[in-house]
């Protein structure tokens, strides 16, 4: 799956190449997926995409698309890090947002 949102527009970095797999291997699926009740209980939202509720701007949902991704996906990561969950999980914005090298190849 690639995250090329077009909601964003032109992309200043390449779009992530996302293993929805092997995340949902995991993660339970309303850590991605999810909706928020009045009382902000985790009410899941299965099958959402982030722009169904987070806009290119900050709008009802304060949390615009780009800072919906930035923040879902390194703050996972960072956890994960932390406690030494996995080994070599990307940390770095070019760890994910992968530029192609000379010749085609990744």
């Amino acid at each position: 799956m690639i995250l090329n949102t077009q909601e964003l527009g032109p992309h200043q970095r390449p779009a992530v190449h996302f293993s929805h797999e092997k995340h949902a291997e995991s993660l339970e699926c309303v850590r991605c997926h999810h909706d928020y009740d009045e009382f902000m209980n985790n009410t899941g939202g299965e099958g959402n995409r982030c722009a169904d509720c987070h806009e290119k701007e900050p709008g009802d949902n304060p949390l615009s698309l780009i800072d919906a991704f930035h923040t879902q996906c390194m703050e996972c990561h960072l956890e994960i890090d932390q406690r030494g969950l996995a080994e070599n999980i990307p940390l770095a914005c070019g760890e994910c947002h992968l530029r192609a090298r000379p010749g085609g190849g990744k």
